[in-house]
């Protein structure tokens, strides 16, 4: 029997050698070791991140809270985003191996097999959870706290108030609405604000009467209100509520000689009613009083172009002897 060569030997070994390095399971591996690592460094470098964060803080660069969390959320925006980097990476080294078989399906087949059992999926749950979870580390948390926000301005108060809502706020017999109407607070109705009286000044509280203009589209009112804010422990000053103090309206006297008025039978004989009449082609809110069983009554109707509306008569209020205008305004 003829004896091989060390040299053949050598070569043999060689070429076994890189026919198993090569291997499907084996490339699929270490391109799977490439994304598991990516996790765990995301997770050092967070951690380096929050430790960076609380070990250089100081509560005076920021003027409130949010301008620190934005800061820490900032910082940890870019640990995600050195990590997306690198998982590109990973995955161009997965494609790579893949490609590497060309058309040998039975081979993908196994190296995609052996990578997604290599994969640590779990930890790739945890890393994107963890990207948009927005609860801060206690330690985070904790000096964001050590920061004492100033007592909102009153331009910030304004801003603010956008989005909440006050109702007319006055005693039954001076309203002109229902119990149930209110007035939502939309961008750019408040003018004019000012602070009145504090009401209460603690380290989490802070509660005063403002007054101010809500200017709507056609009518607006005088507002008076109580404001309270509270300092939850982790953010910055918030309205907690709004107490309507009282919403009058302002009158414009555009129209007061529009409208026309008349004491007429109601139509169901010898009880007479207000009637009024729109000869505009606009719509048209009437506020006044009409005067019937011995007593003077507050009304408010809405007259669209060309329509004629009544108030008070046989049932809606009584014999009406009397009427008094305090407003007309545009609808």
């Amino acid at each position: 029997m003829r004896k091989r060569s060390p040299l053949s030997l050598l070569a043999i070994a060689i070429m076994l050698c890189l026919v198993s390095c090569s291997s499907p399971e084996k490339t699929a591996e270490k391109a799977a070791i490439k994304a598991n690592t990516c996790c765990s460094d995301y997770f050092k470098e967070l951690e380096k991140c929050e430790e960076d964060f609380c070990a250089s803080f100081d509560a005076g660069k920021y003027a409130n809270r949010k301008e620190a969390i934005q800061d820490y959320r900032a910082r940890k925006e870019k640990v995600y985003e050195t990590y997306e980097q690198k998982m590109n990476e990973a995955q161009e080294a997965f494609n790579k191996g893949l490609n590497s078989f060309g058309r040998d399906y039975k081979e993908k087949s196994q190296y995609l097999q052996s990578y997604y059992a290599s994969l640590d999926m779990d930890r790739l749950s945890e890393v994107e959870a963890s990207a948009k979870d927005t609860v801060l580390p206690d330690a985070v948390r904790m000096a964001v706290r050590s920061i004492m926000p100033s007592k909102p301005n009153l331009q910030q108060i304004q801003q603010e108030l956008i989005g909440h809502s006050l109702s007319e706020g006055l005693e039954p017999d001076e309203c002109w609405f229902s119990k149930d109407w209110r007035w939502n607070i939309e961008e750019g109705e408040v003018h004019d604000l000012h602070i009145t009286e504090t009401l209460r000044d603690t380290r989490d509280e802070y509660s005063f009467m403002a007054d101010m203009v809500l200017q709507g589209e056609y009518t607006s009112f005088r507002a008076s209100a109580q404001i309270t804010y509270k300092l939850p422990e982790d953010e910055d000053w918030k309205i907690d509520y709004i107490l309507s103090k009282g919403l009058r309206i302002i009158p414009t006297h555009k129209f007061d000689n529009i409208l026309q008025f008349s004491i007429e039978d109601d139509g169901w004989g010898g009880v007479n009613a207000l009637k009024i009449h729109n000869p505009s082609e606009i719509e048209l809110g009437a506020f006044g009083f009409f005067y019937a069983y011995n007593e003077w009554h507050r009304f408010v109707a809405i007259i669209p172009p060309g329509e004629t509306k009544q108030v008070g008569g046989t049932f809606c209020g009584g014999n009406v002897t009397n009427y008094k205008i305090a407003y007309v305004e545009r609808h």
